[in-house]
């Protein structure tokens, strides 16, 4: 009974460095290939990690400056909230409100989005940049997490994506070569019997 070798010296015996005469030049050049775009995907990893962190550095950044301009404010409905648009089939409608709020000493006025349950002379927490108009809430520092993964998993993907068509197409057209060459030694093998 025959035993096959273990597979790290079955791999090793695969690698371009093999001695062995009927590996051809092509199975080298696609070993060497292979190699280099698994060498390649791996380097990814920390490239993927450094772009993530100042995705993630640049992202804490820009959230501290634009949480900085907003302050919160108690704002007053002056009305009874309206449905407006969209009416669509599924889609619950909007309702808007005008509302009032204080700020140094002056009354600003908007009209805002508000809960259907609302009611005139019911108050509403408001955020308002520098210029005193209503805006969105601040974004949680912890929302810069995200962008980070987000910029990491993409630059991940782009370099593993890029190394598996490189592969693929480096095979395919090694192969189609492999297949040309055979296919001129069968012609050249059996060549009509003149008589």
């Amino acid at each position: 009974m025959t035993r096959n070798p273990h597979l790290p010296l079955r791999l090793w015996r695969l690698g371009p460095w093999n001695s062995n005469p009927l590996m051809r030049g092509s199975d080298r050049c696609q070993t060497v290939i292979r190699l280099l775009v698994i060498a390649l995907a791996l380097l990814a990893v920390p490239l993927a990690g450094a772009g993530g962190t100042a995705a993630y550095a640049g992202s804490v950044e820009r959230i501290k400056v634009d949480n900085a301009g907003k302050t919160a404010v108690t704002a007053t409905l002056t009305a009874e909230p309206e449905p407006k648009g969209p009416f669509a089939r599924y889609a619950p409608p909007r309702y808007e409100a005008p509302v009032r709020w204080e700020r140094d000493g002056r009354t600003e006025t908007a009209t805002l989005v508000v809960d259907h349950t609302a009611t005139a002379g019911s108050e509403v927490p408001l955020w308002i940049d520098e210029a005193g108009r209503p805006t969105s809430m601040p974004r949680l520092p912890s929302s810069a997490a995200w962008d980070g993964i987000g910029t990491a998993a993409a630059i991940l993907m782009a370099v593993w994506v890029s190394a598996v068509a490189i592969d693929r197409s480096i095979d395919y057209l090694l192969t189609r070569r492999r297949g040309i060459r055979w296919e001129a030694e069968w012609r050249e093998l059996s060549r009509p019997i003149e008589t």
